[in-house]
């Protein structure tokens, strides 16, 4: 709890930094400039204000339960976002007004030098997989893959952040070091009677470009609307290690509480591993993810306070997201901004067996075509997707379904 609040100090005293964006995720020069951009004068003092809505209809067919279909508003994003004396400091503010808790990201950033930037406060972290570090407006399929969806809820984490991209031509290296509070978004509650629990989150990536860093932003979109002159290649791995979790994807708290032997509060630990490759080049994609989630402190833990409920071999798998997950995406576009997608996900719990387990076995296939018009601000896209889990008795598992999806940028 001490490192909790010095974390939480942390953020608040932090506050007279800024800036929006991460070492690396400035968006590429097609992206859209937002509804509203002052510049403010003196060394590059700017504000800008941009968002992002994707709404749809579709109909899905579902092995063991009625077939669903209707219109949906999936995200309406806001943001606010500045930056001063030329990018050193910064601030960024985004929220999803489509989503009950809408705040996504507030961070406020200091860049010392060019290839230096140190962040704190809630953001998309660098510890998940290459799929769900995208900007969510720019994946495949208007949402991050079914994989990252098992793993993962949103991807936020609230904390304290370091980035440096070795200042090279050729042989490009991003390195990135996260201390989170190791409850995702909204970490300490919504009241004083909600407080967080367990301990911190640490977490670290590496990425190497072997031929040389992407232009500026493309490594963080998922169609190569650049179309990079010659192929380039990312390839990175990422931990992470949650002191202890009480949300089964390490991205919540107080969903479930277990016990030592004298009755306190004690939670499991939660590692993760993730690896994965995206290649580009003359507008075609290819990104492959690979996730590894396994339980840690299991140990003299009670899932009661009393001393003849010990947690039971495998029974960990009731309550965290163990297992393994692949990803993998492919997708070209065209000059005249036309493009067509293709995803499998596949998802192995660690505990196949195990009764009322989080993960379940699963694959999912995903086809899409994608008209943009006015650069990539507007997008038409038509998707399909065929996903089957492990036959459970009286359980839906088997989901057939089609979409018509419509997003805007401002």
């Amino acid at each position: 709890m001490r490192n909790k609040i010095f974390l939480s100090a942390l953020m608040f005293l932090s506050v007279n930094m800024a800036w929006s964006q991460s070492l690396h995720s400035e968006a590429e020069n097609t992206l859209t400039d937002g509804i509203l951009n002052l510049d403010l004068g003196g060394q590059g003092n700017r504000v800008r204000i941009g968002g992002f809505v994707s709404a749809g209809g579709h109909f899905t067919e579902i092995k063991n339960a009625e077939s669903d279909n209707g219109f949906n508003i999936d995200n309406a994003f806001l943001s606010l976002e500045g930056s001063f004396l030329n990018d050193k400091l910064g601030f960024f503010l985004q929220a999803d007004f489509a989503d009950s808790y809408p705040l996504l990201d507030a961070y406020v950033t200091y860049r010392p030098i060019k290839d230096l930037v140190f962040s704190v406060g809630q953001k998309q972290t660098f510890t998940n997989s290459r799929d769900l570090m995208l900007h969510d407006q720019s994946t495949a399929t208007g949402e991050h893959s079914p994989m990252s969806q098992e793993f993962n809820e949103r991807g936020r984490e609230l904390g304290a952040y370091a980035e440096y991209r070795l200042p090279t031509t050729r042989l490009g290296v991003d390195l990135g070091l996260a201390v989170t509070s190791g409850d995702g978004r909204n970490s300490f509650g919504s009241s004083s009677t909600d407080p967080d629990n367990g301990s911190l989150k640490y977490g670290g990536r590496v990425t190497v470009y072997p031929m040389g860093y992407f232009k500026r932003g493309n490594e963080l979109v998922f169609f190569d609307f650049i179309r990079e002159a010659t192929p380039k290649l990312a390839i990175g791995g990422a931990f992470s290690y949650n002191n202890g979790a009480s949300n089964a994807k390490g991205e919540g708290h107080g969903d479930f509480t277990m016990y030592d032997r004298e009755g306190n509060a004690a939670y499991p630990g939660l590692r993760k591993l993730t690896a994965d490759l995206l290649f580009k080049w003359q507008g075609f994609t290819f990104l492959a993810d690979y996730t590894n989630t396994t339980g840690a402190k299991l140990d003299n833990l009670y899932t009661a306070a009393n001393v003849n409920a010990k947690l039971q071999p495998e029974e960990i798998s009731q309550y965290l997201a163990l297992g393994n997950g692949l990803d993998v995406q492919a997708g070209y576009i065209t000059k005249s901004l036309w493009a067509v997608n293709f995803g499998y996900s596949y998802v192995k719990p660690e505990f196949a067996e195990v009764a009322n387990s989080v993960l379940r076995r699963m694959s999912s296939y995903d086809i899409g075509i994608s008209k943009f018009f006015c650069k990539n601000t507007f997008r038409l896209q038509l998707l399909g997707n065929y996903t089957h889990y492990h036959k459970e008795v009286m359980t839906p598992y088997k989901n057939r379904s089609i979409k018509m999806n419509l997003q805007i940028m401002f």
